[in-house]
């Protein structure tokens, strides 16, 4: 085994290999180590790019790897994608910080940021777009999972705003088109249903008929124990709980 301190964010790539992101007081490192955990390489391409802390690590279906490097000392952030042997093919400043990155089907990458709004970026690094994701009637608190569909439309989940919530509807999902417009919003109601309140969406998945598993836990917020757990299922065309 192999121990390394300070490791902000990770990825496995497909050839079993990992990537892993460090924080220092200044430049940051990214190392490579083999699928035996064995070191294989670390850089830093100080000064072509500056920051202290990886936020986010993630193999596209090119085998790039893209990653986010910030800077805690002076706020700028940057998105770059380098090869398996850590080259930079590009690299571009990032006016946001993404929370969770995802691929769909055109190769564009949809990146979710803390400020709760969305950036489309293409293949080569460009910023295609960005919108907002906040409801007039429901505010959106905490994003958990980003899920590409086979359509190429992308769906966001998580826990809204206990202030904003209606009849312990805790839990919000929202469809997307590529081009960043809103299909359809929902919200759905856990108490009653899996008998808590401060229900957290943990992850989703989309099955063979296009429908979208969700798993649930409440991570024991009312420190009542024991941590629940469930599952429900929704029609992602219109969002239309299935299941239970």
């Amino acid at each position: 085994s192999n121990t390394w301190s300070s490791i902000y964010a990770a990825a496995e790539i497909s050839t079993g290999e990992i990537f892993l992101g460090t924080y220092k007081s200044s430049n940051a490192e990214m190392i490579k180590v083999s699928n035996s955990g064995s070191f294989v390489w670390s850089k830093n391409w100080n000064p072509i790019l500056g920051g202290n802390t990886f936020y986010e690590i993630y193999q596209k279906s090119d085998g790039e790897i893209f990653f986010m490097l910030y800077d805690t000392n002076t706020g700028a952030a940057s998105i770059n994608s380098i090869d398996s042997d850590g080259n930079i093919i590009w690299s571009n400043s990032a006016s946001a910080l993404y929370q969770d990155i995802t691929e769909l089907n055109d190769g564009s990458l949809i990146g979710h940021q803390f400020s709760r709004s969305f950036t489309s970026i293409s293949p080569t690094g460009s910023i295609n777009w960005n919108t907002n994701i906040q409801q007039s009637n429901a505010e959106v608190m905490y994003h958990s999972d980003l899920l590409a569909l086979s359509s190429g439309d992308f769906i966001i989940i998580g826990m809204t705003g206990s202030s904003f919530s209606t009849d312990g509807k805790t839990i919000y999902m929202m469809r997307y088109t590529s081009a960043g417009n809103q299909l359809w919003y929902k919200q759905y109601k856990t108490k009653n249903v899996f008998d808590f309140w401060d229900a957290y969406a943990f992850t989703m998945s989309e099955d063979s008929a296009g429908n979208i598993i969700i798993s649930l836990n409440d991570n024991d917020n009312d420190g009542n124990g024991p941590i629940n757990t469930g599952v429900f299922k929704v029609d992602s065309s219109d969002g239309t709980k299935l299941l239970p």
